[in-house]
């Protein structure tokens, strides 16, 4: 792979030619990169960042919100590796369910379903690091010790880790930095940011797109197919902005683009009161585990499809969190050794820390122990234990991303976004908070003291906050009136446009979408291949033989012989 700067490198004269282009250099973007590295086919990679983080290309992210209380310039990161460089590796499947139309939920039901999903998701999780193929939820739950449960409104549900050895995030700007180098098919171009799309009247094919550095260097790089991994606020934006360069916008379905915007709402829906022993017993099966291949696992509930069909909910997992007693001596341990807050503010200092550690030496001893060996989560004394719910959104076209007038240094019009949290998803918590509470008083563990926001219809404060998770706004759908890709995340109407992102995602299911995203990009990128393939082959039927070999001797080299260079590669920088 070259990878060259827009703002340092010389620029081509004229356009730029690939088969391929990848607007965006996140997880998508580079999972389908790797899964075409070392074809025939040209492959550039647009990042608008760098290999570094950088305030003034991430203040292209800033917009206005209208809705819900949301951030617009955190959780996302212009640079090589996108928001997979704060990625803590937290991964789940969605649920046969969530590609259902279910009656309940208006605007449900993806054109694809888990089975067309299912060998990808296998493939993903190659992608993702892990080295093991995942065991079933149900054999996992006993390795971990959960015991089963009776109550059919409820299932165990168990989040899966990247692996990510000695670092604190798994990026994949780091991960992939090898194999895409060692692609000599794949071009990588940082500070290249789309300004302008390039595509005759009618919008329904894009020819060429221009990218633009902050200072106003330019280059127009022209390709076969161009995907969209720009992540879904972004994604979203480029889109709408088409409008500025082709009367009505790119495609059939400019109406629905920026529609449907979901995340996946988090907050407390409750307390539980347990008692010391109870709550150790809940610590050891309710938690996050390791084991000593380097694999994580967090265990917590989800709604069952049952339950979800018959109470007409939405899909729901929840987590418990468990806030220590901050006199215990595995508190006092974690300040001494530099890792958590001092609590001088609280008038301890490290002299008092040093004391609460002298009063109880077990409670760190133990924990260094479950953590070391048994590769366990800390266990404690609890002041506290919160009920943390992850829901999915209720598909509404009122909640969504538009464009505002105020324009970005690039003179692109930077993103407005109406977050819309519904009746729905308040409906979902207080059920969810009221079968826990059923189900830890039926178990003797204690009761739940469920959170006053469940009770307060037709209000929902910031009680519940976003994930960082943008999802839906290029929603996949059968046609452009419900939808703006189809089952082959092809953008409607437009012959060589797709789109790689949570952007395509029909509905939200309650976990996180990296993994989805990364199962999506590689079925794209068996399509595009599948597709190019298709074109090149029927060229050459309609060319001879004689073109055919005229054209190798133009340069490509015949397949068996090794990917050919591509045009950023052909370019000598240093003239």
């Amino acid at each position: 792979m070259a990878v060259s700067d827009l703002r340092t490198d010389q620029i081509p004269a004229g356009q730029l030619q690939y088969d391929v282009c990848l607007i965006g250099a996140g997880a998508a973007g580079i999972s389908i990169a790797q899964a075409l590295a070392g074809s025939r086919f040209s492959i550039c990679l647009l990042e608008s960042g760098s290999g570094s983080a950088e305030a003034e290309t991430q203040r292209l992210y800033e917009g206005e919100v209208a809705g819900h209380s949301m951030t617009m310039d955190t959780g996302r990161y212009r640079v090589l590796g996108g928001s997979t460089s704060r990625w803590t590796g937290r991964c789940g499947k969605l649920d046969a369910i969530d590609f259902q139309a279910r009656a309940w939920v208006p605007h449900s039901g993806w054109p694809i379903g888990l089975e067309d999903l299912e060998p990808y998701y296998e493939a993903a999780r190659a992608v993702c690091g892990f080295r093991r193929a995942w065991q079933d939820d149900s054999l996992a739950a006993s390795a971990l010790g959960l015991e089963p449960i009776t109550d059919p409104r409820l299932r165990n549900f168990i989040w899966r880790y990247a692996p990510l050895g000695s670092r604190l995030y798994r990026n994949w700007g780091v991960e992939y930095d090898a194999v895409l180098k060692s692609a000599e098919n794949i071009d990588a171009v940082l500070h290249a940011n789309v300004t302008r799309w390039h595509a005759p009247a009618g919008g329904k094919r894009v020819e060429a797109v221009t990218v633009s550095t902050l200072e106003g260097k330019q280059a127009v790089i022209k390709a076969n197919l161009f995907v969209l991994c720009a992540g879904g606020l972004e994604s979203a934006r480029l889109l709408l902005s088409s409008a500025e360069d082709v009367p009505g916008g790119l495609g059939a379905a400019m109406p629905m683009v920026g529609r449907f915007f979901m995340q996946h709402p988090r907050g407390s829906i409750g307390r539980l009161h347990t008692n010391a022993s109870a709550a150790k017993v809940l610590q050891d099966r309710l938690a996050i585990f390791a084991t000593r291949m380097g694999l994580q696992y967090e265990s917590g509930f989800a709604l069952s499809a049952k339950e979800q069909q018959e109470s007409e909910l939405l899909n729901a997992s929840v987590i418990l969190t468990y806030e220590a007693d901050p006199d215990c001596g595995w508190e006092a341990f974690k300040e001494l050794a530099g890792i958590a807050p001092d609590e001088g503010a609280r008038g301890y200092g490290r002299s008092g820390a040093a004391l609460r550690l002298a009063r109880d030496p077990g409670s760190a001893v133990s924990n260094l122990w479950r953590r070391g060996w048994q590769k366990r989560h800390a266990a404690f004394p609890v002041r506290g234990i919160d009920l943390v719910i992850d829901l999915e959104q209720k598909p509404d076209p009122e909640s969504r991303v538009t464009l505002c007038d105020d324009r970005d240094r690039l003179g692109m019009r930077r993103a407005r976004v109406a977050w819309r949290v519904n009746e729905e998803e308040r409906r979902t918590s207080l059920r969810f908070a009221e079968i826990l509470s059923d189900h830890f008083e039926a178990t003797g563990i204690g009761h739940v003291e469920k959170a006053d926001w469940l009770f307060d219809q037709g209000s929902i404060g910031d009680e519940l906050s976003g994930t960082y998770h943008h999802i839906a706004t290029l929603r996949m759908s059968e046609g452009p009136e419900s939808g703006v890709v189809d089952a082959n995340c092809q953008v409607h109407g437009v012959d060589n446009l797709f789109v790689a992102s949570c952007a395509t995602f029909s509905t939200g299911g309650h976990v996180n979408p990296t993994f989805t995203i990364v199962a999506l990009a590689l079925r794209l990128a068996d399509h595009i291949r599948d597709r190019l393939v298709g074109e090149r082959a029927g060229r050459r039927d309609e060319r001879g033989l004689e073109d055919r070999c005229e054209q190798f001797a133009d340069g490509e080299q015949a397949p068996g012989q090794g990917a050919h260079q591509t045009a950023w590669q052909k370019t000598n920088f240093s003239q």
